[in-house]
């Protein structure tokens, strides 16, 4: 009688371990009961390349007196942005190349709205990556331009950190190429940017992280009819968020296909 009894008490417990045991187990992976992991964390940027000119600086275009903000992307294109008074009156931009701390831009584009024109010009700049870098706008036709540029002046921006969709969404207050009247651009969490400028040219279009993990985005303004300046037509570009002593700043250009054509946006909020 006490063998039995004794049978039957470890049976009890061999069942409830098994219980327990089947209640701990739980799938993590849909929540459902147990233990549940922590979601996965979105993969690190890649690492700026300290090995060629990729990085954001500023400085001075020096002849013409302008501040300069100067963007070198991954694959080593040029988006040079001078403003004046807070307007972004120009830039130049070009597919460019990195070689032991030279940099060149052979077929690049100089697009000056004081001077209303769209300059083929070349650029030869030597550089510490991540540092510095310094050189010449040198035109086709024209006078050239010195430039000197520090990554430790682009304050307010971080370039090597991912773009997100929060820091440009809203409404933008600001100006049009070199035009005095106030214009607004609107851009949702979704991308979708939409603006009517002073002159009455509807814009809508896109304004997406640049898929690098880089902190600029890739644009796209689809212009509407007359009287805008390139009726019906396609400008693509990039855009950069800096925060200011006045607040974030939202800083856009874009040229079309042929690059004879371009605009920019300078904005607060």
């Amino acid at each position: 009688m006490n063998i039995h009894r004794a049978r039957l008490g470890y049976g009890i417990v061999v069942a409830a371990a098994l219980l327990v045991a089947g209640c701990s187990s739980g799938d993590g992976a849909t929540g459902r009961g147990g233990n549940t992991s922590p979601p996965p964390q979105p993969p690190e940027p890649p690492p700026v390349d300290t090995t060629t000119a990729e990085g954001a600086y500023a400085g001075t275009l020096t002849q013409r007196g302008f501040r300069l903000s100067l963007i070198v992307l991954e694959n080593d294109a040029a988006w040079g942005l001078y403003e004046n008074n807070g307007l972004l009156v120009g830039f130049f931009e070009g597919p460019g190349a990195s070689n032991n701390g030279s940099y060149t831009v052979v077929d690049g584009r100089d697009h000056d709205f004081v001077d209303r024109t769209a300059r083929r010009s070349r650029l030869s700049a030597t550089y510490f990556a991540g540092v510095s870098i310094d050189g010449h706008l040198i035109p086709d036709i024209g006078v050239q331009s010195a430039f000197s540029a520090t990554a430790a002046a682009m304050t307010g921006y971080d370039y090597a950190r991912p773009a997100s969709p929060a820091e440009v969404e809203g409404r933008w207050q600001g100006f049009h190429r070199n035009d005095v009247r106030s214009a607004s651009v609107e851009i949702t969490r979704a991308g979708v940017l939409s603006a009517v400028m002073p002159t009455g040219c509807a814009w809508s279009g896109t304004v997406a992280p640049r898929a690098s993990g880089r902190n600029v985005f890739d644009v796209r303004i689809d212009f509407g009819p007359a009287p805008c300046e390139l009726p019906d037509g396609v400008a693509a570009g990039v855009a950069i968020v800096v925060d200011t002593a006045r607040g974030q700043q939202l800083l856009l250009a874009a040229t079309d296909v042929t690059r004879s054509f371009a605009t920019t946006f300078a904005g607060l909020r």
